[in-house]
């Protein structure tokens, strides 16, 4: 949603009872850029920083893992 993954978590912390994990990167290209899915901890996602939120909360959370196919360019929108 082009929302900073850390501020975002903080921001919604007091609801979250669950979440998945996914990770992306991007790449410059002659029309833009690209973003596409990359395994989780290879790409820009600070999970380190997330992960410490999630665990500062008094109760566990659900986490699963999604995994992504494709890209999504810049010039597709």
């Amino acid at each position: 949603m082009l929302e900073d993954p850390v501020c975002a978590t903080r921001r919604l912390l007091p609801w979250i009872v669950a979440t998945h994990i996914k990770d992306g990167a991007i790449a410059m290209n002659h029309e833009g850029f690209t973003i596409f899915p990359v395994p989780a901890g290879a790409g820009v996602i600070d999970f380190p920083a997330i992960l410490r939120l999630l665990k500062s909360l008094s109760y566990d959370v659900t986490l699963s893992v999604e995994r992504a196919r494709g890209q999504f360019s810049s010039a597709d929108s």
